[in-house]
């Protein structure tokens, strides 16, 4: 009788530890998850802030290029603009599934 009231107060202590380590476990993936969600925001604003520096770039060259150089200066922002799309898309898709 007294085995089985040791193996039976053991069980509980058991059930109680994996509780905890339950709660620790989900507390700590949240974590997780705040600090990703923090990270992406600062990752876009850091991506934002230097779009912007590049589109004053772009925009004072273009007040300083010469007439015949407009076109090539056009189709250069064109590539940069398809480079950005295509990398933001990658990017985006990466985030939502991470798996892949």
């Amino acid at each position: 009788m007294d085995r089985c009231n040791r193996d039976l107060e053991e069980s509980r202590r058991l059930e109680e530890l994996s509780g905890r380590a339950d709660i620790v476990i989900a507390r700590a993936e949240g974590v997780m998850e705040s600090l990703a969600r923090a990270f992406v925001a600062e990752a876009r604003a850091m991506g934002d802030a230097l779009g912007i520096v590049a589109t004053v770039g772009i925009k004072s060259l273009a007040g300083e290029a010469p007439v015949e150089n407009i076109e090539y200066l056009a189709d250069r922002i064109i590539e940069s603009s398809d480079r950005e799309r295509t990398a933001i898309e990658d990017l985006d898709r990466q985030l939502m599934h991470p798996s892949r």
